[in-house]
């Protein structure tokens, strides 16, 4: 039995410790003159006209196939055989709303839930032709950096088999490396591409803020969220980019700046003459890094000194403060706008799927939190705590200093094209055993973006690249990062990389 409004407030003016007289009178103040405009709200019917999708297929777990466990479901959508991707298998992240599939989030408390449209990105890969063969297993509620937190289970990395494959886009990132699908589609608010791109051995890639529309995607932050393409080679990944990318008149975070199409793919070019790439000496993090990881980055930007950049070594202090924006960022946007709010952002004039809002709000109570992931109860739990401080407003804090951030990294640009630093400094450590110890569980499933929260924070284009790693070890990924809106310059110098490891070196 629903709860009255009255009920709710009594309830709620007791906790405040009003008197039972002054709390009548409030109510009857807000039931006459702020309630009638909201009950007014929810009589009018959205005049967006919905996307007409007909009747859906897909396949349930637990599927015989699915060595990786990677595979929420399976399905074969397909709009038409013709177009730039035509006939190309795709899967997208459990985040990314695909009409009448399921939606789990890796949590068991979204289970059954089926969103009614399609993502933007859904539609513009379904009408170049690709194939949806199914959505790929997400990290719980999207918030870890391992792949063993979704509820369906761990997802295993077929590029080392035992160890993590990266989150919160494991399923994802495991799927291309291990050929089931061409290209995959990962969201990214502190890491979540690139992270098991580099732990998985493929491409991954994160646009500029804006550059592709975020519409019909479960989000944490409008300043954080990203999506972008998971793939094999550069070639693919730009293809798919190029189908995604430009403005569809719904996400405010594209601006008239951000292109309605691109053409990365043709506009390719290995020339790296007069391209100064700059070798970040925080991106080797002191006690953390691997040496086998410095040596295998450092080997990778060798091969870009080959293909024409040249190179130079550079401090970049402000790499702490990136991190810790990053973090207080993400920490209080999952509690207040992901798990109290539907992950629909507060300010923003777009548009924002209110069947998922609906469904993670009724669904993700405060008596269920106990039933996610550790690491997502730790997140939610720090989130409440910093949220209600009422000595500090972290958020507004971290907020302000953004443009502080911005202004020292543009010092960096200032003096090279682009950035480059190890994607994560240590390679993907063993999954733990499932009965493992509380803390094991929460500090298993973080700090792997330690080099990558920053580039979300500040809105800037970033890619990791797989480096050349001997046969039976982990694989181990370098990052380039360019400025804002430079993406043709970060694709440029990935596929000059490409095309020199290909080459063979001359006597």
């Amino acid at each position: 039995m629903k709860v009255s409004d009255e009920h709710r407030f009594y309830q709620f003016a007791a906790q405040l410790g009003l008197s039972r007289a002054t709390a009548t009178t409030y109510w009857h103040l807000i039931e006459q003159r702020f309630l009638p405009s909201f009950r007014k709200l929810a009589a009018y019917t959205d005049e967006r006209e919905p996307l007409q999708v007909p009747e859906r297929a897909f396949q349930k777990r637990p599927f015989q196939d699915d060595r990786l466990n990677a595979w929420l479901v399976k399905a074969a959508i397909q709009k038409t055989a013709h177009g730039p991707l035509a006939n190309w298998r795709f899967t997208v992240k459990d985040n990314v709303a695909v009409a009448g599939l399921p939606m789990q989030l890796g949590t068991h408390l979204m289970a059954g839930f089926r969103p009614a449209e399609d993502a933007t990105v859904v539609q513009r890969l379904l009408a170049a032709g690709a194939c949806l063969t199914g959505k790929a297993v997400s990290e719980n509620l999207f918030c870890a950096g391992s792949s063993f937190t979704a509820d369906t289970g761990a997802v295993a990395n077929p590029s080392a088999p035992g160890y993590s494959a990266g989150g919160s886009s494991s399923g994802a990132a495991a799927l291309v490396a291990d050929g089931q699908v061409d290209v995959a589609l990962g969201c990214d608010q502190t890491g979540s591409i690139r992270i098991p791109a580099a732990w998985c051995g493929v491409y991954g890639y994160l646009p500029s803020r804006g550059l592709v529309p975020y519409t019909g995607i479960v989000s944490v932050d409008p300043l954080l969220d990203g999506v972008g393409p998971l793939a094999r080679d550069v070639a693919t990944l730009t293809k798919t980019l190029d189908v995604i990318a430009g403005r569809d008149g719904q996400d405010p975070r594209q601006t008239p700046t951000n292109p309605e199409k691109t053409a990365f793919n043709r506009h390719l070019n290995p020339d790296l003459s007069e391209l100064t790439i700059g070798i970040v000496a925080e991106g080797f993090q002191l006690g953390v890094s691997e040496p086998a990881v410095d040596q295998a980055v450092l080997a990778e930007i060798g091969q870009l000194k080959r293909a024409g950049a040249a190179v130079k070594r550079i401090t970049l202090p402000a790499m702490r403060l990136g991190r810790t924006l990053a973090d207080v960022l993400n920490t209080v946007s999952t509690y207040r706008q992901l798990v109290l709010n539907g992950g629909a952002p507060a300010g923003q004039a777009g548009s924002y799927p209110n069947d998922v809002t609906d469904a993670l709000r009724q669904r993700i109570q405060p008596d269920q939190y106990a039933e996610l992931a550790p690491i997502v109860q730790a997140i939610v739990y720090s989130g409440w705590l910093t949220s209600t401080d009422p000595t500090m407003n972290y958020y507004n804090r971290a907020q302000n200093l953004i443009a502080t951030l911005r202004a020292k990294v543009a010092t960096a640009f200032e003096a090279c094209d682009l950035l480059a630093l190890p994607t994560v400094p240590f390679r993907a450590p063993r999954l733990p055993q499932p009965d493992a110890p509380l803390t094991t569980q929460v500090t298993a499933a973080m700090g792997m973006d330690v080099n990558t929260g920053i580039w979300n924070v500040l809105g800037l284009p970033a890619i990791s690249i797989p480096c050349a790693v001997p046969a039976g070890t982990r694989p181990v990924g370098l990052m380039l990062v360019g400025p804002a809106m430079a993406d043709q310059r970060v694709l440029n110098a990935a596929y000059a990389h490409e095309l020199v490891r290909a080459a063979p070196l001359e006597d």
